[in-house]
This record gives C-alpha cells, sequence and structure tokens, in this order.
C-alpha cells in the first residue's frame, strides 16, 4: 500500500504542484468526517509524502 501512496503522490505532485497538499488535506478530513479511517490514513499518507517532497525541493 505505501507504494500506491507515494505513486498518488508523486501524480498528486505532478497534477497540482507544491500547492496540491491542501486539497489532499481536505480529502482526508472528508474521509474522517464520514468515518472512513483507511480513507483518511491513505489521504494522509498522500498528504504526507507531498510535504516530505515539498521540502526536499525546497518549495
Amino acid at each position: 500500500m505505501d507504494d500506491a501512496i507515494r505513486m498518488y503522490a508523486r501524480f498528486w505532485w505532478a497534477r497540482h504542484g507544491a500547492k496540491g497538499v491542501r486539497s489532499v488535506r481536505e480529502r482526508a478530513q472528508h474521509f474522517k468526517a464520514i468515518g472512513d479511517t483507511e480513507g483518511h490514513r491513505v489521504w494522509s499518507g498522500v498528504a504526507a509524502e507531498i510535504e516530505r517532497r515539498r521540502e526536499v525541493e525546497g518549495l
């Protein structure tokens, strides 16, 4: 599953850039609000990977 999270984070980064983390965090919160813990975990992981990449690239 972690490979899938990293892959989707790369896709999201390519499509939305460094600012895309906001929409990913909103999506994670949506899943949390509806009680989907797995969805929340996955989207939080995508956000964390995007944030890590932002730090590495200095954005």
